[in-house]
């Protein structure tokens, strides 16, 4: 008998260790971060700057923590008129 990989059947890691589960946080990171940068193109300093916020807490990599923090710094400057 044999045994088709997980992503074949559909089935997902449940215990938080794994492919799965770190594939989860790289697609919640990327999903408000592209958030983050519409807001930033329509303008929307004060919201770009909530959505980093929210990337900076969902990031699974430090360095893509600072990152996020970093662009949030930027917005918040942008929404008081100092770049």
């Amino acid at each position: 008998m044999t045994h088709s990989p997980a992503w074949i059947k559909g089935g997902r890691k449940m215990n938080g260790t794994g492919r799965d589960s770190q594939n989860s946080g790289v697609w919640r990171y990327r999903q408000v971060g592209r958030r983050a940068v519409r807001l930033e193109v329509r303008g929307d300093w004060p919201g770009a700057a909530e959505a980093w916020l929210r990337a900076a807490q969902s990031a699974p990599r430090t360095d893509w923590q600072q990152f996020a923090r970093k662009r949030a710094e930027h917005c918040h400057r942008r929404c008081r008129g100092r770049v």
